[in-house]
């Protein structure tokens, strides 16, 4: 079961479709295996469920208590929380009523309130069963994702997209996590990864000159890497994306990236219009 739906300003919304789905749900007896709200295109144009719908009975949330697959895009910037002392836990009590879910997509439509809510997840959530996290367009403290990480050491794929990692807790800490606890990963991606608003590159790379297709120039005269080699790829409009897969070895391939980690300034002018540093508040 999903829910499409391309923003166009007119209709029902996406939070009232949400709403009528779970309690038809709740009203039919109906405990779904697969649940989806995904976005179309790009975050900015789409519409997310507001988190304020996630504020559901006891007994209306049991229609989701057998989610093996959920796929959540999220709307915080709104003001229609019901009680504002605890509207930030919603999501946490939302995916903490789904104790079987073995994939788990947890998703954006912009940063405002992020850091906040995904605290609240990070200490009230542990999904037992869950194989393959992707977590997308968030802005969250680094002590939470670590903490978020190491209460799920049996993933076996993982995706952090879009992610500002706020605090003293680095992303390379995070890596160093990964790479000691999580023997059962057999891929991990990383892309448009940020620390405290900073532009995050593996440093080996150097600074990508010219990207068309899958033809590589560095700077400085630089031999062209061969980036499946190095287990590393460069995609437009994305500067740099992290990638460790199960031939790969994982776990080694992880420490090679916490270890290249470098942290860029905010002078950088990216080549893309569609790059650079758009989780600025």
């Amino acid at each position: 079961m999903s829910i499409r739906r391309h923003q166009t300003g007119t209709g029902e919304s996406t939070t009232r479709t949400f709403s009528i789905i779970i309690a038809g749900l709740a009203h039919a007896g109906l405990r779904p295996q697969e649940f989806s709200v995904v976005s179309l295109g790009r975050c900015e144009h789409d519409e997310g469920v507001s988190i304020h719908a996630l504020s559901i009975p006891r007994e209306v949330l049991n229609c989701v208590s057998e989610l093996r697959k959920l796929d959540l895009y999220l709307e915080t910037n709104d003001d229609l929380f019901k009680n504002p002392k605890t509207w930030q836990t919603h999501t946490s009590t939302f995916l903490s009523r789904c104790p079987h879910l073995r994939h788990l997509r947890l998703a954006f439509r912009d940063w405002k309130h992020t850091e906040r809510v995904f605290a609240s997840v990070a200490q009230k959530v542990v999904l037992p069963k869950l194989e393959v996290l992707i977590l997308d367009n968030i802005r969250c403290a680094g002590a939470d994702l670590r903490q978020f990480l190491e209460a799920h050491p049996g993933l076996r794929s993982l995706r952090l997209e879009n992610l500002d990692v706020t605090g003293s807790i680095t992303f390379a800490d995070t890596l160093s996590v990964l790479e000691v606890k999580h023997d059962r990963l057999v891929d991990f991606r990383c892309d448009q990864i940020a620390q405290n608003s900073f532009r995050l590159f593996f440093d080996t790379l150097g600074k990508l000159d010219e990207c068309t297709d899958w033809h590589y120039r560095l700077e400085d005269n630089q031999e062209a890497l061969d980036f499946w080699a190095d287990f590393v790829s460069v995609l437009e409009p994305f500067k740099y994306i992290g990638i460790a897969e199960a031939w790969e070895g994982v776990q080694q391939k992880i420490g090679l990236l916490r270890d290249d980690i470098r942290v860029s300034t905010r002078d950088y002018h990216p080549d893309y219009p569609l790059g650079g540093y758009w989780w600025y508040v």
